[in-house]
């Protein structure tokens, strides 16, 4: 049984994907253990560029292609295949990618998105964080910054970024030439929630209000551009910006008391990515906004909830006071939840979910090519494949 796995970015082609490296060093934990897996049921799996697409039994898309053309060639090389969709990224910009009537094309759907699970066409899956095979060393809270926000500073809407060449790279107006089904509804609101512009913002506010109580690290707060508008306007710097970080992640957030984690996007999809588990792994408390069921995986205990706070003021206000005390109780509660069975972002559990779709769709390769074996007395020519849906 071949699988090939087509991943969602360029730097996992040639079985990178299954390799330790700096561009997912949180993720790759995650396809490794699964391919492993998959060898002791006897499967090979590789990235979709180390064997010819038309030897496949089982392609895996991480995410729905750029374009749909690009996937309808595909199934046209290979139609005996199976087509299995794993949504990995955000929801942001690409509400398309969470439209069921783009996945026709798809016989299993592995989606971390819940709402969308009411058939057994999908399987449930959370976003795999690989916890540190040795922890940073513990700083006592003394020696301890106040917060810190470790994140790219992006623009979203209308002046955001190019994010592909040709027609489709247009911002705003390029998502409507991917071939995909785009509602009117997510075309207008494709950027909705997204919480780039709250960063920014909660940055802006601690420069003036709270000097030295926020530190931010990553690329595009020191001014340098981050947009095509910027050949227009010149970006204005940052307070307190570091500059992009080179390093261990883990090893920066435990020199603070506090890491805010605010995901890219804010909504109902359980969405929730590295950011608030590289806080907990660190030691340090994330302050937490982004998906609306994240009690469903980490007690209220180990986080502070943007939410809570009247305004973003009271909460950094809040950060700078919090008496060491109460900083203790959170921290601690942190530290008995990431060494506990009921962590759910473990590439263990992953590799299990994943295992559990591909077992259903591999049933019916299996199944097709004893039939393919059945019949081959009577067809010779006949190909050995399985029965696509229609």
């Amino acid at each position: 049984m071949r699988i090939l796995i087509k991943p969602s970015h360029r730097h996992g082609l040639n079985n990178k994907l299954f390799e330790s490296s700096a561009f997912a060093p949180n993720w790759s934990h995650a396809p490794r253990l699964l391919r492993e897996l998959a060898v002791k049921r006897s499967w090979e799996m590789d990235t979709w560029d180390v064997w010819p697409i038309e030897s496949a039994d089982v392609i895996l898309f991480h995410d729905l292609p750029g374009r749909r053309s690009e996937l309808l060639d595909v199934r046209a090389r290979n139609p005996y295949a199976k087509f299995v969709l794993e949504i990995v990224e955000s929801p942001l910009c690409r509400g398309y990618a969470h439209d069921p009537k783009n996945f026709a094309l798809f016989d299993l759907v592995i989606t971390y998105n819940y709402r969308l699970c009411t058939s057994s066409r999908y399987v449930h899956y959370d976003l795999p964080n690989s916890p540190p095979t040795e922890p940073p060393i513990q700083v006592p809270h003394g020696e301890r910054k106040v917060a810190v926000l470790c994140s790219t500073n992006r623009i979203c809407g209308a002046l955001g970024q190019r994010v592909d060449k040709g027609l489709r790279g247009l911002p705003v107006i390029g998502v409507k030439f991917s071939g995909w089904r785009v509602s009117w509804r997510d075309w207008l609101m494709q950027h909705s929630g997204e919480l780039y512009s709250a960063r920014s913002r909660l940055v802006r506010l601690a420069s003036r209000d709270f000097p030295g109580a926020l530190e931010v690290w990553g690329a595009g707060w020191r001014g340098e551009p981050i947009s095509w508008a910027h050949r227009i306007v010149s970006p204005k710097p940052y307070v307190g910006a570091k500059g992009p970080f080179e390093g261990d992640k883990l090893v920066l957030l435990s020199q603070y008391r506090f890491t805010i984690a605010y995901e890219n996007v804010e909504g109902d999809y359980g969405y929730i990515s590295e950011k608030i588990y590289d806080a907990l792994f660190a030691g340090s408390v994330p302050v937490y906004r982004g998906a609306k069921n994240i009690l469903d995986h980490v007690p209220s205990s180990c986080f502070i909830a943007a939410s809570d706070f009247r305004s973003e003021k009271d909460m950094l206000s809040f950060l700078k006071h919090c008496s060491e005390r109460e900083w203790s109780r959170y921290y601690e509660a942190g530290r008995n939840f990431i060494n506990s069975a009921t962590l759910r972002c473990t590439p263990q559990k992953y590799a299990a979910s994943v295992i559990r779709a591909l077992d259903q769709v591999t049933r019916d390769v299996a199944s097709a090519e004893r039939l393919s074996e059945n019949a081959g007395q009577l067809d010779q020519t006949a190909p050995i494949g399985v029965f696509v849906n229609k």
